[in-house]
């Protein structure tokens, strides 16, 4: 588990499921921290090293570091056409109304 951010009062989920297949990005469907769609295939979603996934505007708040893990926010790739098909997004929302702004 990664350690706790300053100041965090959680801790990254553990509850995501593991891919027994070509490891690849789950793509979450949602700003963690506002609860905005992000789809697969448009621009927009920041995430970690974890995967936590924020929109622009939460990541640009957050100064482009995770709250969660402390990690860096960086651009999430967008997955198009076959690729999106044949891989679909995930579909779990993470946005929590209880999380600390």
């Amino acid at each position: 588990m990664p350690p706790r951010a300053t100041g965090a009062k959680w801790r990254f989920p553990t509850d995501a499921p593991r891919r027994t297949g070509p490891a690849m990005l789950d793509m979450r469907p949602d700003c963690e921290r506002c609860g905005v769609d992000l789809p697969a295939d448009a621009p927009g979603a920041f995430i970690c090293s974890f995967e936590c996934t924020f929109c622009a505007d939460c990541a640009d708040a957050l100064d482009d570091h995770c709250p969660n893990c402390g990690g860096e926010l960086l651009d999430r790739p967008t997955r198009t056409g076959k690729a999106l098909a044949a891989n679909p997004a995930a579909t779990t929302r993470h946005h929590r109304r209880s999380r600390p702004a």
